[in-house]
């Protein structure tokens, strides 16, 4: 992907949404910390063949997109609110990391937690991952004004996992302007 420059929006979600499916099913056959449950399905289900989500994503989120595309794509390709919850995992743990990774010279130097694959991954640009997120914020608030004004009567979106992510990502702000300020003083 950091070669081609002629991806669409809706290439570049179709394939998320994919990883994201197969995500969500490695980590459903995951093993559970039951040592006396029984695994039915030895085989992993994402293949060497498919990204990790967060390697993925990463990818999609540093790729050059238009905002309305963008939302398009995220509307077409990842309609379950399952999917949207695990992409927002990942941006929220990316934020959680750019607002950790302020060094004692106030320069920030941001890596992804080590996997058990191996070392650290530098994060995505944080203006980059910020831009993805509106995107997805913009798109889940439209999806909710579409439904309320489907609906003859008021209605309030219930508490839900994306919704309560979304309000803890909003609620850190690793703008290093903010952090610089704090330091000098």
């Amino acid at each position: 992907m950091e070669t081609v420059r002629d991806l669409t929006e809706t290439d570049l979600i179709s394939v998320l949404h994919r990883v994201t499916i197969a995500h969500i099913k490695h980590a459903r056959s995951a093993p559970s910390s039951d040592a006396d449950a029984m695994q039915v399905d030895p085989s992993p289900v994402q293949t060497r063949d498919t990204p990790s989500l967060e390697e993925y994503l990463g990818r999609c989120v540093s790729y050059d997109t238009s905002a309305s595309g963008l939302r398009l794509a995220l509307r077409r390709n990842l309609g379950e609110v399952e999917e949207t919850v695990a992409v927002l995992q990942v941006l929220e743990s990316w934020m959680r990391g750019w607002g950790e990774a302020e060094d004692e010279l106030g320069v920030f130097a941001a890596s992804s937690s080590a996997s058990k694959d191996g070392p650290t991954q530098p994060l995505p640009e944080l203006s980059k991952v910020t831009t993805f997120i509106r995107n997805i914020e913009t798109y889940l608030m439209d999806s909710f004004n579409r439904l309320s004004h489907s609906s003859k009567r008021f209605w309030t979106p219930p508490s839900s996992p994306s919704s309560n992510i979304l309000q803890r990502i909003q609620s850190s702000d690793p703008s290093p302007t903010k952090s610089n300020q704090n330091s000098s003083s």
